[in-house]
């Protein structure tokens, strides 16, 4: 098995950083805004973006093991509304 090259480990690296410390920015943005809606619109994106990321990371490490097959099962698993009672 080839190791992850170096020059991708930074980019991507450096993306999927970026894009999960951008995710929570919004998520704070979110919850302390009257309109939710368009920041967590980005979030849902900024989410979609790193799972391409980091499937992108793992296809090019060339390896796989169980916990992150179990990684991809969750990150590929539609979320829910919160339900909340009235």
């Amino acid at each position: 098995m080839n190791p992850f090259p170096r020059d991708r480990k930074f980019l991507l690296g450096d993306r999927i950083r970026g894009s999960a410390l951008d995710v929570l920015e919004r998520l704070i943005e979110a919850a302390y805004s009257k309109r939710r809606e368009e920041p967590l619109t980005r979030v849902n994106l900024g989410l979609e973006k790193l799972r391409y990321f980091c499937r992108l990371a793992h296809a090019l490490r060339g390896r796989q093991s169980k916990s992150t097959a179990l990684q991809f099962s969750c990150m590929d698993a539609p979320l829910s509304p919160a339900k909340t009672e009235t």
